[in-house]
């Protein structure tokens, strides 16, 4: 556990003595979320759990509390059918949920790329208009 003012940090001196660094974070929000910029969002929230060093059993209870909307209401679609989810399979899934095109999507598409017939079908599946 760390002592002192919020934001303490325990770190190994050039010696190899152990210095405490005692500070105190600026507030920072946690970022709302209700389907716009999801890459934003978790890049926000990322660096709010790694500068108040949030354990990751605490960080889909605290993303939870800070969804909006459309958001919200898929997030508890998303717990019912993921019991075991963690912050990272959110993350993913909120990306090809609120149509971010990632790395591994484009592969996807490309590796079966004879499959579409024109250049607007390739981009309809990538936004997941696409029906096989």
């Amino acid at each position: 556990m760390l002592a002192g003012k919020s934001g303490g940090d325990n770190r190994s001196g050039r010696n190899g003595n152990d210095i405490r660094l005692n500070y105190k974070l600026p507030k920072i929000d946690f970022p709302q979320f209700g389907g716009e910029n999801p890459r934003q969002w978790a890049r926000k929230a990322n660096k709010y759990f790694q500068l108040h060093l949030i354990p990751e059993e605490l960080k889909l209870g605290i993303a939870e509390m800070y969804l909006k909307g459309k958001a919200y209401v898929w997030f508890h679609g998303f717990l019912s059918s993921h019991s075991n989810a963690d912050w990272g399979l959110l993350t993913t899934e909120v990306y090809r949920r609120f149509n971010l095109v990632t790395e591994e999507a484009v592969d996807e598409v490309l590796a079966e790329g004879e499959r579409y017939g024109s250049h607007a079908d390739f981009l309809g599946c990538l936004n997941g208009d696409y029906e096989a």
